[in-house]
């Protein structure tokens, strides 16, 4: 698994498909990148660690720090891998990669490649299957699996015991004798009451602690279904619409007896303390699904969680029922406050007192609110960035996390900002050229981490922007009377007496926030 900035989770497809080939009788061997550290991804992972120049606002400090899993020094990464493959007798080797991680991604093929020289090699994972074309024409890459792996990575490792690969295994593509074959997509999974437990077998510490308002829990990530029901231009589920375009309905939900059964032996064999569903509309459930769902966790499960969903699923029933159920927090893609530029730039159309009266909900039953935010998305302006904040403050939000807008390869908003020509074309090529990873020592470039604004904007929006982001919750705690101390403040560079008066002031937002004085700076 090619991901580097990705902690604490346990991957839904990567542990269904290991499921899926145990159960068919296959050995299965997992290497996962996001337990080693970048110096940028050290920096997220291990912010709970002592830094004298700033405090983080965003979460409360863990109270034991040291029990933290440590992640391996990217140093060590090829050094593992290359034991990894040559302790074992492989007979093909899998990569799953986001499109943030395909230049590093292709960076390892070819390191795997000079060690296995005849053992095949396919990708999956969301670039290949938005990208297809850009991935199986290295000539490192033997074949590409397009959405759903389970069933056909079994059917092609059945091949391969058997001695001879099929060139028609449907959502694959391979090469044979020079030429590509293409093959159609097969039918959705279903889930059934015989569908295999994912396989947890396959992750150490790194994948299962995870912290949550000032504790450390064992947290098993789970979802209960597969789809989702809206098609936001920013996401990748209009394209996988397309691809499963003669599908009546990408959404489906396991079973009640299966699901409870199965989130019983995770817990139990795991230890969980946490569940973190990462279904994308959690409260876009079927009703009387739902509450058989309600029902069925409350009696045999009962461990806290958090969910996803949106503005217009929450209510008051619903809301009372998730409390009942243990539900802790609820986070909500609120994207940008400009209503206009929601509903006809990331179709969305949610008026903001949706949003409103959903945190008022939501504070009702005790549940944490989250609100998500991107930063330069297509038309905002650095007005509508400051209104991000000004509502937060407003709602009164427990946690808003707000990320620079990134147009991904397969959504529609991809395709805007290129017909409209809003893309730095420079800074995009530096993002995603393939050819950027040459050695680890490149992983720690900030480009290949994907800090970037990738939309044309004047130094000074970025530079603002960039303020305004890295101290999301220091402007929304902070008395807007102080607000423009505060910008002088950010923006003087290297002055002791503005450091000291910004960490006073972060110190206090902290024990606001928080109840306590910060135990841990980061």
């Amino acid at each position: 698994n090619c991901n580097r900035l990705v902690s604490g989770v346990q991957y839904l497809g990567i542990s269904s498909i290991s499921a899926f080939l145990k159960k068919a009788g296959h050995d299965v061997i997992f290497f996962d990148t996001a337990e080693y550290a970048s110096n940028k991804d050290a920096e997220s992972y291990n912010c709970f660690k002592d830094n004298k120049s700033r405090i983080n606002l965003e979460f409360k400090h863990i109270k034991d720090v040291e029990a933290m899993p440590v992640k391996r020094p990217i140093e060590l990464l090829l050094i593992d891998l290359k034991n990894e493959i040559l302790n074992h007798r492989i007979d093909v080797v899998g990569f799953s990669s986001f499109s943030d991680d395909w230049p590093f991604t292709l960076f390892l093929i070819r390191k795997i490649r000079s060690l296995l020289s005849n053992v095949p090699i396919i990708v999956g994972g969301i670039h290949a299957t938005v990208a297809p074309e850009q991935v199986i024409k290295h000539p490192e890459v033997d074949m590409i699996c397009l959405g759903e792996g389970e069933e056909p990575i079994v059917e092609l490792l059945n091949c391969i015991d058997d001695g001879d690969i099929k060139l028609s295994i449907k959502n694959l593509w391979l090469k044979h004798n020079g030429k590509i074959h293409r093959n159609p997509m097969r039918s959705l999974l279903q889930f059934t009451n015989d569908f295999p437990i994912p396989d947890w077998s396959l992750y150490n510490d790194i994948h299962f602690y995870y912290p949550f308002e000032g504790e450390l829990f064992r947290r098993g990530s789970i979802s209960i279904g597969r789809g989702c029901p809206h098609y936001c231009n920013f996401c990748i589920n209009s394209y996988l619409k397309h691809i499963y375009a003669k599908e009546k309905n990408l959404m489906r939900f396991k079973p009640i007896d299966y699901f409870i059964r199965e989130i019983s032996y995770l817990r139990n064999k795991y230890k969980l303390e946490f569940i973190r569903f990462w279904d994308e509309s959690f409260l876009a459930l079927p009703r009387m699904y739902f509450s058989e769902l309600v029902r069925a966790y409350k009696k045999e499960i009962g461990l806290p969680f958090t969910i996803e969903t949106t503005a217009q699923t929450l209510n008051h029933e619903n809301a009372r029922l998730l409390a009942e159920m243990g539900c802790l927090s609820v986070s909500i893609g609120v994207e940008t406050s400009n209503e206009t530029l929601r509903a006809k730039i990331l179709n969305k159309p949610i008026p903001n007192e949706a949003y409103e009266r959903c945190f008022k909900i939501a504070t009702e039953y005790g549940l944490r609110k989250v609100a998500n935010f991107m930063f330069f998305l297509p038309h905002q302006t650095i007005a509508d960035m400051w209104r991000d904040v000004y509502l937060c403050r407003k709602w009164k939000i427990n946690h808003a996390s707000a990320r620079f807008f990134y147009p991904y390869v397969g959504t529609s908003l991809r395709d805007y900002c290129v017909k409209n020509d809003l893309l730095d074309l420079d800074i995009l090529k530096r993002i995603e050229d393939e050819e950027s990873i040459r050695q680890v020592d490149d992983l720690n470039n900030a480009f290949v981490t994907f800090q970037g604004i990738v939309l044309k904007a004047n130094l000074k929006d970025k530079q603002e922007a960039r303020m305004i982001l890295d101290n999301f919750v220091l402007f929304q705690e902070t008395s807007l009377s102080r607000h423009d101390e505060l910008k002088r403040l950010l923006f003087t560079e290297d002055n002791a007496d503005s450091d000291i008066i910004l960490r006073d002031m972060e110190r206090k937002v902290y024990k606001k926030r928080f109840k306590e004085e910060p135990i841990v700076v980061c």
